[in-house]
């Protein structure tokens, strides 16, 4: 007869015991999910109150030349902030709310301006998707 010594080392190692993993420390300290959702549903709602009493208190022609000659600059910028927080509060995504964002932000920006062409949507689809892909292809090379 073998010894079990023998037997054991041609049957192999147990795969029933896990094996210790190895964790990796690393020196940035994470924030606690909740926080920064609190901290994301905080902004977006001071954004808004910002955005409320702009468009309250202020005359639309007095909006459009605050910043910028004819741009409703401070208008669109506090609508992407706002946007930008409560979605991604609610989506959880940071990407994904930054796009549907900037496109709603396109999107009202070109109706400020009048802009008659047709088919100015797909011009807001198409911008919003290369940036996103930009965006992506930067985080994949970054990780």
């Amino acid at each position: 007869m073998e010894s079990t010594q023998a037997v054991n080392t041609v049957r192999g190692r147990s795969r029933l015991r896990k094996r210790p993993q190895l964790q990796i420390q690393s020196n940035q300290t994470q924030a606690d999910p909740k926080k920064r959702l609190l901290s994301d549903l905080f902004l977006g709602i001071f954004f808004l109150i910002l955005l409320g009493l702009l468009m309250f208190y202020t005359a639309p022609a007095d909006i459009a030349n605050l910043l910028v000659f004819n741009s409703y600059l401070l208008f669109l910028i506090l609508f992407f902030l706002t946007g930008f927080f409560l979605l991604k509060f609610i989506l959880i995504k940071t990407k994904l709310a930054f796009c549907i964002t900037l496109n709603l932000t396109l999107l009202i920006f070109f109706k400020l301006q009048n802009l008659t062409f047709n088919y100015y949507l797909f011009i807001i689809l198409g911008l919003t998707s290369l940036i996103c892909l930009v965006l992506h292809q930067v985080e994949k090379r970054l990780l």
